[in-house]
């Protein structure tokens, strides 16, 4: 036989629920208790277990969105920084361009002011070969 729940019974006949006779030096009061207390602190702790499953499986639930947020931040960050890396490139890249442009223009500045004292060496050396044949 298996002990019931609930109150003890009003006959007095509860001993017989028990899985074995009562031994002979234990109290009534222990015996009930084993047969309602102990049932009872056992649900207890089931009821413990299941709430403390229960919020592990939201905390999984909650944490599950928290990591997949967390993997997808790490990959744009992983992106910023190539981007950042590619756009420093390009930065210097456009740089060397750019130095390389002025570097032209001066040379060319340079070729045209060195044209212009051509032309005039040119003109005084026709203007005193000029003044000389006259």
């Amino acid at each position: 036989p298996t002990p019931l729940r609930g109150p003890p019974p009003p006959t007095g006949d509860w001993w017989f629920r028990c899985p074995s006779p009562p031994p002979p030096t234990v109290s009534p009061r222990i015996l009930q208790q084993s047969v309602f207390v102990f049932p009872r602190e056992k649900a207890k702790k089931e009821a413990m277990r299941a709430g403390l499953r229960v919020s592990e499986l939201v905390v999984d639930a909650v944490n599950g969105g928290v990591q997949e947020s967390f993997l997808n931040q790490k990959r744009i960050e992983s992106e910023i920084r190539s981007l950042s890396a590619t756009i420093s490139r390009f930065h210097k890249h456009t740089d060397q361009w750019l130095a390389a442009s002025r570097a032209l223009n001066t040379a060319i500045k340079e070729i045209g002011d060195f044209e212009n004292w051509i032309k005039v060496m040119e003109y005084d050396c026709k203007s005193i070969t000029a003044a000389i044949r006259n």
